[in-house]
């Protein structure tokens, strides 16, 4: 784990000139600076391997990725295409927690606070 240390950052998007369209795409909330106390935050995402230890010991339906028609990606990839609800249950099994919104936010950014 890594600590994040407590400050400022901007989070959402910038309106875009063109058809008031967020510039990321997906609708976020107007940009705004949020302040967040220091906390700890895993260092690395999941990986495929770690998720299907939970999914064998718990007998969590995998991911639709992991279909037939699918090449499952190598053990050492980051697991993704994961419900939140697949994604708080696999954190919950593993003993954490999911960050919140403001903290997935923060993390990447360390603490240069952009």
């Amino acid at each position: 784990m890594v600590y994040i240390p407590a400050g400022s950052f901007l989070m959402g998007s910038k309106p875009s000139p063109d058809a008031g369209l967020l510039e990321s795409g997906i609708d976020e909330a107007p940009q705004q600076k949020i302040f967040l106390k220091g906390f700890y935050i895993d260092q690395y995402e999941a990986t495929v391997a770690q998720y299907r230890q939970f999914v064998t010991a718990t007998g969590h339906r995998p991911p639709s990725m992991w279909g037939e028609d699918y090449r499952r990606p190598e053990d050492n990839h980051p697991v993704i295409d994961l419900a939140w609800a697949d994604a708080d249950a696999y954190c919950r099994w593993a003993g954490g927690r999911m960050a919140p919104p403001a903290a997935r936010g923060k993390a990447p950014r360390g603490a240069q606070g952009r």
